[in-house]
């Protein structure tokens, strides 16, 4: 058994469908059958584990798809972001002109 270094974080790469079935379907129908049941029984128990992962592999996202989600979703925001704070700037200009004007209107009135 090999040792395993803690401080290790890479993770094995996602098997492709073919792999998943092969890996799924070695031995199982074999120990099924010596645990007791019988073949036409471990062969459908086999079939059914092998379409399940099949399944998952085909409906879940690879990590580079979740990451490519993640940055789309991240430029978008951003963007978002940007147009938004152009408004806002643009809103302030214009509600501090006001003000200067109605404080310029209210001083002319008072020297006058």
């Amino acid at each position: 058994m090999p040792i395993l270094d803690p401080m290790t974080t890479t993770t094995p790469p996602q098997p492709t469908p073919e792999d998943a079935e092969r890996i799924v379907g070695d031995r199982l129908e074999a120990e099924l059958v010596e645990a007791g049941l019988a073949p036409a029984a471990g062969r459908a128990i086999q079939h059914a584990l092998q379409l399940l992962v099949l399944r998952l592999l085909l409906v879940l996202p690879t990590k580079t798809e979740v990451r490519m989600i993640v940055n789309d979703s991240s430029d978008s925001l951003r963007r978002e972001i940007e147009q938004h704070r152009r408004e806002t700037r643009w809103q302030f200009y214009v509600l501090f002109s006001l003000i200067l004007l109605v404080l310029a209107a209210v001083l002319g009135s008072y020297f006058v």
